[in-house]
This record gives C-alpha cells, sequence and structure tokens, in this order.
C-alpha cells in the first residue's frame, strides 16, 4: 500500500487533476449519445420539444410560435398567449414529497 502525505497529495491533485475531468467529460458524452439516439429512433419526444436535442434551439420553438400566431392572425382567429415562468416553482415544492 502506497500512502500519500498532504503535501504529496495537494500535487497529485493539482497536476493530474485533468485526467478525471476527461474522463468525465467522455462518459457524459457517451451518455448523451446513446440516450438521444434512443429517444429518436424511438420517437419518445415531442416534435415541440427544442431544448437539448441536436439541430433544435430555443430559436425554432420561437419560429414555430411566430408562424402559428402569424396564421391565426390571417384566418381572423382570435390569437392569445399566455406565457408562465416555471423555473422557481421547483424551489418550492417540498422535496421530501417528490422523492415519495
Amino acid at each position: 500500500m502506497h500512502h500519500l502525505y498532504q503535501h504529496q497529495l495537494h500535487h497529485h491533485l493539482l497536476h493530474h487533476r485533468h485526467h478525471g475531468f476527461s474522463f468525465i467529460s467522455i462518459l457524459e458524452n457517451v451518455v448523451y449519445n446513446r440516450l438521444s439516439n434512443f429517444l429518436d429512433k424511438f420517437k419518445i419526444l415531442s416534435s415541440c420539444q427544442y431544448g437539448f436535442r441536436k439541430y433544435h434551439s430555443t430559436l425554432h420553438a420561437l419560429v414555430q410560435l411566430y408562424d402559428k400566431i402569424s396564421a391565426a392572425i390571417d384566418e381572423g382567429k382570435f390569437t392569445v398567449g399566455l406565457f408562465i415562468d416555471l423555473s422557481k416553482a421547483f424551489d418550492t415544492v417540498d422535496h421530501e414529497i417528490l422523492l415519495h
């Protein structure tokens, strides 16, 4: 068994930490690609899901929204937009309840 003293451990972590990060990055890419391919293959995600997908962005979502509103106005339909920011909603939920 090889013991590292505190100064040796600090030196080791300082000069070799990039190996752990590169492994995590590779693992993250592998998991992302496999999951993405699975979701695409079995068409699990809605066509309206734009976040975290290849070749889809929030710009695509805005263009689709603009097209739908424009088409509704051209057809003389009444158009209403309701936008709700739920980003803080999960901060107010008791996480113990969600876990059960």
